[in-house]
């Protein structure tokens, strides 16, 4: 069975994880928004050494929101993608990606938009992405 678990987790589970800061600014980093060879390393061994098999890092592209001429409201996409390692796969994860590309959402100030925009992709990637592990045999 699948158990969500948080970043948090696997560095309470494990000393080799690099902190979250250090995570976080790698991405950052990256003008593609990947782990430099070095921390995602780290991040795999950490993950494994916590017996985790799957690991799941999302990505989100939120644009401004716009009026909406037909509502009267606002109108916002969001692009949301995630990709998947099977850690279990030596000596290199296998990568799986799942996507939620131009997602709509709409509301009555741009905020509601965004939200909304954000809440749908999150749902359709969350599908996408247990569909890609379903595939994989897990259940």
């Amino acid at each position: 069975s699948i158990q969500p678990l948080d970043y948090a987790d696997i560095r309470e589970c494990s000393a080799n994880a690099p902190r979250r800061e250090d995570v976080l600014k790698s991405l950052q980093s990256s003008e593609d928004l990947t782990l430099d060879s070095d921390v995602q390393r780290q991040v795999f061994a950490g993950v494994r050494e916590c017996g985790v098999r799957w690991l799941i890092i999302g990505r989100v592209k939120v644009s401004l929101a716009e009026p909406d001429v037909t509502s009267g409201g606002f109108l916002d996409t969001v692009n949301v993608s995630a990709e998947l390692r099977d850690l279990n796969k030596r000596p290199l994860p296998a990568k799986y990606n799942a996507t939620a590309p131009n997602v709509k959402g709409q509301g009555s100030s741009d905020k509601e938009a965004i939200r909304w925009a954000t809440r749908n992709s999150a749902n359709q990637l969350g599908d996408n992405v247990l569909n890609t592990i379903n595939e994989q045999g897990v259940r």
